[in-house]
């Protein structure tokens, strides 16, 4: 299990991974903790602002559905990252996708129906009470959760659109069923492409279940600090670019959470394997954590993880170990602090392949984070 202490927040300025097979994958954390941010991000599809840097990327990368006995390699990757705002009273979504074919001819009543194409999942139940969402007695979609499913057209390379359609499934039964159009929900959005790779960029408000679509903000939920919520990321993908629009339909899926096999296609409607997200107040702190990870090809005898850290920090206070996924010790060093730089370096060279966990104390404060060491 990976498990952030936010209270690092206050003390690590950066983790910076200096390895271009060094990586990360794995799903969700079991809880997601949702930075609050005082600087609002421009939503642009840029992925530049610095309040991202404090938002850990979550990946998705669990298989639902798939095409076929398996899955070709580059078929897809994925990760997002959220924040939040007691300033907007807003949850901040950014996005990115690598998908190697893009399906997006979806038209509402022409095509079939939306989630044979390329499309991006939000699955939130605001007080993670679980159950059933998928219908009631009205007219509107059973308010206990929603999930959004999110249909744009992929830009060409450095452009952005900022149309697209956010539905859900509404209606008493399927006999009384249509989709509820749910755009309203999101103040802004735009989907951009750089380098091959899609960017989603939005801001999405948060409702109880007493929504009713007439008076949505009556139903409004207030964000504070220590909320619990269900949510999780998933994403359609249709291989298959020649296939004729109308009759389309969807490979594989894609989504942020374990979920037993029994319940791969549940979270349209029941919450109950809704991943686990908790709203955190970081904003008394004057050092936040920037996890922004790069991929830099340096000499691979030269392996390394550099550290970079808050002006608070003793050289005393800070010990650093590596552990492999059996608990055994790998590596354990008190860093030599650059003061000119505020980093440290741990050394990668005598660890073999395999998948590590890196732990950093300071004092009573601790960061862990799992990675994997390629050949």
């Amino acid at each position: 299990m990976k498990k952030t202490n936010p209270a690092l927040t206050g003390i690590f300025t950066g983790i910076i991974i200096l390895l271009c097979a060094f990586s990360s994958k794995a799903s969700q954390d079991d809880t997601v903790f949702v930075y609050q941010t005082e600087t609002l991000p421009l939503i642009d599809g840029n992925a530049s602002d610095n309040c991202w840097n404090i938002a850990k990327w979550q990946h998705i990368d669990q298989v639902w559905i798939n095409w076929g006995e398996s899955i070709p390699e580059g078929d897809f990757s994925g990760a997002y990252k959220i924040l939040w705002s007691s300033q907007t009273n807003m949850l901040y979504f950014l996005v990115k996708v690598a998908d190697d074919v893009i399906c997006d001819a979806y038209k509402r009543g022409i095509t079939a129906e939306h989630y044979n194409f390329d499309i991006l999942e939000v699955f939130l139940d605001e007080d993670r009470s679980g159950g059933s969402h998928l219908f009631d007695a009205g007219n509107d979609n059973s308010e206990n959760a929603f999930a959004y499913h999110i249909f744009s057209k992929f830009p060409a390379k450095g452009e952005t659109n900022t149309d697209f359609e956010a539905s859900d499934v509404g209606g008493s039964s399927w006999f009384n069923r249509s989709d509820i159009m749910l755009n309203n929900h999101f103040d802004e959005f735009v989907l951009a492409m750089h380098e091959g790779v899609a960017y989603w960029e939005f801001s999405l408000k948060v409702y109880n279940d007493s929504y009713v679509s007439k008076n949505p903000e009556k139903s409004r939920v207030v964000l504070t600090e220590g909320k619990i919520m269900g949510l999780s990321l998933a994403y359609c993908d249709n291989d298959d670019a020649e296939e004729i629009p109308a009759r389309a339909t969807r490979d594989n899926f894609y989504g942020s959470v374990y979920v037993p096999e029994e319940a791969w296609n549940d979270h349209y409607k029941n919450a109950d394997h809704f991943g686990v997200a908790k709203l955190i107040d970081n904003s008394n702190k004057t050092e936040i954590i920037e996890s922004s990870v790069f991929d830099i090809c340096p000499n691979h005898a030269e392996r390394n993880i550099k550290v970079k850290y808050g002006n608070s920090i003793k050289a005393e206070d800070l010990q650093a170990w590596i552990f492999d996924l059996n608990g055994n010790q790998a590596i354990i060093e008190t860093p030599a602090l650059n003061a000119d730089t505020n980093e440290f370096i741990l050394s990668l060279n005598n660890l073999h392949p395999g998948d590590y966990i890196l732990k950093i104390q300071a004092k009573n404060q601790v960061l862990e984070s799992q990675f994997i060491l390629l050949p």
